[in-house]
């Protein structure tokens, strides 16, 4: 997941240096690395097990999901809600996680002030 992210943010760095707006070729690009990293970073979140031992690394996997989400680029205004709201429920799980598990708050303290802000 951590490789195609990568590959997003250097997609949308050069798709920002170009002139002219983006070409629908590297907005599909960039739309198909989002969706590759969320994917791989799916499987990884997946294969914890209750309890969880490294929940650092654990909540660190959705954390990037949820950002990722915000990195799609959409065609229509409800296109690009859904990818806001696809953020916003990622982030309100790892809070609802949180809340539920009190030894959270000791490991993740930094990365839960972003999830609520």
């Amino acid at each position: 997941g951590g490789i195609y992210e990568s590959m997003v943010d250097l997609k949308i760095l050069l798709a920002n240096n170009e002139d002219g707006p983006p070409t629908p070729h590297s907005l599909n690009k960039i739309n198909m690395l989002v969706q590759s990293a969320i994917n791989n970073f799916q499987k990884f979140v997946e294969i914890f097990n209750e309890p969880i031992d490294d929940i650092h690394t654990y909540l660190t996997a959705r954390l990037h999901i949820a950002q990722l989400y915000s990195k799609f680029i959409g065609t229509s205004l409800e296109e690009r809600t859904q990818y806001i709201h696809s953020s916003l429920n990622v982030y309100k799980w790892i809070l609802n996680y949180r809340d539920n598990h009190k030894d959270v708050e000791s490991v993740f303290a930094e990365e839960i002030k972003l999830c609520e802000e």
